[in-house]
């Protein structure tokens, strides 16, 4: 089993915690996006074109870069940090300021981050595993295209109720995922229908 990190934004951390976001989509880096697939197997995907005879013309052999069912992912997300003198130091989190603060102690690195950047917000791809509150364990890893996700991926995705009531017909929690994955790839990202890793986990606590 091995660990790596894994960025999500503020609303993805919220709806981890509730218990509502089981899924995560990652563009597959390193192929060319209008080839087809040929083969998901794992954690690995083969995308290309094929002759007629069957036989590989072109593509990409692509290993997934989170890991394998099994393995796990701590959560970066944007941080502070605070404390001081005889009580050590803790960690804030910008996606739930009110929640408990992580306490960490006392150490060189925790001096020098609090001496720095006391209370300013610190980005998620800074965040050393130490800082992190957020274990999941991967449970299962396939590639499809982003526009293939059903109405109960959808959900799984964490969409919020909010979110959701803004939506009156068709698949609500499919529109509403298709408009934050917009927000975060830029606009036409879905219609353009890349290859992505469909994680699924479980939050470990």
């Amino acid at each position: 089993m091995k660990e790596r990190p894994i960025i999500f934004k503020g609303w993805s951390v919220r709806a981890i915690l509730a218990g509502r976001k089981t899924m995560t989509r990652r563009v597959v880096r390193g192929v060319v996006q209008t080839h087809d697939l040929l083969k998901n197997i794992d954690d690995r995907a083969i995308i290309g074109v094929r002759a007629d005879d069957g036989s590989l013309v072109h593509g990409s052999n692509v290993k997934c870069p989170y890991g394998v069912p099994g393995d796990r992912l701590w959560v970066r997300e944007t941080w502070s940090i605070d404390g001081g003198g005889a009580s050590g130091y803790w960690v804030v989190y910008r996606a739930n300021i009110d929640a408990s603060p992580v306490i960490i102690g006392r150490d060189d690195e925790c001096q020098r981050l609090f001496d720095y950047q006391r209370g300013e917000w610190r980005p998620s791809i800074h965040m050393p595993r130490w800082a992190s509150r957020i274990l999941l364990e991967i449970t299962d890893i396939r590639v499809e295209r982003v526009r293939d996700i059903s109405h109960e991926d959808s959900i799984a995705e964490g969409m919020s109720l909010d979110k959701l009531n803004n939506y009156g017909t068709g698949s609500i929690a499919r529109d509403a995922f298709a408009e934050t994955w917009d927000s975060i790839h830029g606009p036409g990202a879905f219609e353009r229908n890349d290859w992505v890793w469909v994680i699924s986990f479980a939050h470990v606590k």
